[in-house]
């Protein structure tokens, strides 16, 4: 099993979001990508000597494409960090309510600094494995 594997049943309940997140990954990505046709359009268009109105036009839909373009991206990032924000509390949760039930024994034995590194730099790259930065 590898380590990402075992975080795999903290992350099944948004599976939906996920979905989400990665349908809008998908959508920004194609829309963006209908950029250069437009542009080529356009340059097409003004060297063919087409009237302004069509070049106009062009511009005006390649501007809303990026705004789009640019929603999708802005939700995109919205739900895949929301996610991982989610998933690395949820895990420092359980933690904490593991290391509330352990004998003091146990924190005798264990350094504090390692306690703490696990508690801070450990999840926090787990939040970055399960979720864009």
């Amino acid at each position: 099993m590898t380590p990402l594997t075992s975080v795999l049943p903290w992350t099944r309940p948004y599976r939906g979001r996920y979905a989400a997140g990665l349908a809008a990954v998908a959508l920004s990505t194609a829309l963006f990508s209908l950029q250069p046709t437009l542009l080529r359009r356009a340059i097409d268009a003004m060297g063919a000597g087409a009237p302004l109105r069509q070049v106009v036009a062009i511009a005006g839909t390649m501007v809303a494409l990026a705004l789009v373009t640019g929603w999708f991206r802005f939700h995109m990032r919205e739900i895949l960090n929301g996610i991982s924000r989610v998933v690395e509390n949820d895990l420092r949760d359980a933690l904490f309510a593991k290391l509330a039930t352990l004998d003091p024994a146990w924190y005798g034995r264990t350094r504090t600094g390692e306690i703490m590194a696990r508690l801070t730099n450990d999840l926090g790259a787990v939040r970055m494995a399960v979720g864009p930065a």
